[in-house]
């Protein structure tokens, strides 16, 4: 575990090493900016399934010089097919085209591959475990946002970045101030809803002839519903043999509440065990008689996780020398896959806010996350509906309203190799293209 002395300054303090996290600080390494990351955590360990890799973060990934270690560990997904628990087909989402319509292919990944390719980036004395921040002091006349530790430690910085999740402590000290301020907006006041409840891991190697699909040169994407209740879950084919699933249960409205017996903020083992054992008899995806408890089985029990889905766009994401992305700023239900591609983009967005600021007054800085929050907040704002309405889909309810809630959404998409060459307009329904927008380099 990483050590620091007990105060140190730097020109941004980032809390929070996950993936938002992770690739603003190699953004600003790229950019030659001072930094420190601060995670509570301490020692990483390897959570989650897998998740999306758009083709707006592979484009960043090209100019971070990660793309062939990222494609080592990928595979192309063609489509997803949601079926019932009968194997009945419902329909399917189709990627077959995104090479051609956004010039890159749609990608699954381990999170925790992820991560690690992300964390690859950044000298490893500048990740600091074991760092809960319990309290941020700011006022108009410092030149710096102080953040404390629990340990006691204390860091100075000209920007301070929350990346630290739903519960993220950078935020709520940050509205702490607002409130007594009178500056909070009321809905900013009020508590994260949740109505799902997940269950998740990923596989080591399984044997081929026992699921063959991993065979498969492609990524075997599918998620089964209930016709009798509103679980869902789905599972994906990925490198090395190992298959990543995950369970998802919609709460009914009675538990839909502000309930610690419900909530689990952490990601992490505990409580995993029940939902387990409520759902292993059900039929595994890709059928052939095989049950979701032998993906469970296959899986060690300390890399299970159990969370709660929560839900909610924050309408103020800064405030003084403070900025929020990801997760801190608006949680969304993972249905639609867009948690993870939001973080990292907002931070290649928060990034080339903050090496276009020359003299790091506090106007420039706040012009800086004005300019930030403009250019990301209408997209936050969709990417929460669609995953709210991916949710009602996967929970077996309105299945007949479409999967587009009431608008389309439009961006720009355009080449890695020249960010200027022409770009269109793709109109929205289209999974493979939420996400794609012109990023400019940041060094």
């Amino acid at each position: 575990m990483s050590t620091t002395s007990s105060a140190q300054q730097y020109q941004v303090v980032i809390v929070g090493a996950g993936l938002g996290g992770l690739c603003l600080g190699a953004l600003l390494e790229k950019a030659n900016i001072g930094y420190v990351i601060l995670e509570r955590a301490t020692k990483v360990v390897p959570l989650g399934s897998s998740l999306a890799v758009s083709p707006s973060v592979q484009a960043l990934a090209i100019q971070l010089g990660i793309y062939d270690e990222l494609q080592k560990h990928t595979m192309e997904a063609v489509e997803c097919a949601v079926v019932y628990e009968d194997s009945t087909r419902i329909g399917s989402m189709d990627f077959r085209d995104t090479q051609e319509r956004a010039g890159y292919p749609s990608l699954i990944i381990a999170r925790c591959k992820l991560h690690d390719i992300l964390a690859s980036l950044i000298p490893k004395d500048k990740i600091l475990y074991g760092k809960k921040v319990v309290d941020i002091e700011q006022a108009d006349d410092q030149p710096t946002v102080t953040v404390r530790c629990a340990e006691g430690d204390k860091f100075y910085a000209e920007i301070l970045v929350g990346a630290d999740g739903a519960y993220s402590g950078v935020r709520q000290a940050m509205y702490k101030q607002l409130q007594e301020a009178g500056q909070l907006p009321k809905e900013d006041a009020e508590p994260l809803s949740f109505s799902h409840v997940c269950v998740l891991g990923t596989t080591q190697p399984l044997d081929t002839q026992v699921w063959p699909e991993l065979l498969e040169p492609t990524c075997q994407f599918q998620v089964m519903m209930s016709k009798t209740n509103t679980y869902s879950w789905g599972a994906f084919t990925l490198p090395d043999n190992t298959i990543g699933w995950a369970v998802s249960y919609k709460l009914d409205e009675e538990a839909d509440k502000e309930s610690d017996v419900f909530r689990n903020a952490q990601w992490g083992p505990e409580g995993a065990a029940q939902m387990c054992n409520d759902t292993r008899d059900f039929p595994a995806p890709y059928g052939k008689g095989r049950t979701l408890g032998q993906l469970i089985d296959a899986t060690p029990k300390d890399l299970i996780s159990k969370i709660m889905l929560e839900e909610k766009l924050f309408t103020t994401w800064y405030h003084g020398r403070a900025v929020l992305i990801g997760d801190a700023c608006h949680k969304m239900l993972p249905s639609a896959g867009m948690g993870a591609n939001t973080a990292i983009m907002e931070a290649t967005q928060l990034a080339n806010a903050i090496f276009d600021i020359e003299n790091w007054t506090p106007e420039e800085i706040t012009n800086a996350f004005a300019r930030y929050r403009a250019s990301r907040y209408e997209f936050a704002e969709y990417a929460c509906q669609l995953s709210k309405q991916f949710g009602k889909i996967f929970a077996g309810k309105h299945l007949t309203e479409g999967t587009c809630p009431g608008k389309s959404y439009y961006e720009d998409v355009g080449s890695a190799d020249d960010e200027n060459s022409a770009k269109e307009k793709r109109p929205n329904f289209d999974m493979s293209l939420i996400f794609c927008f012109t990023l400019r380099d940041v060094y």
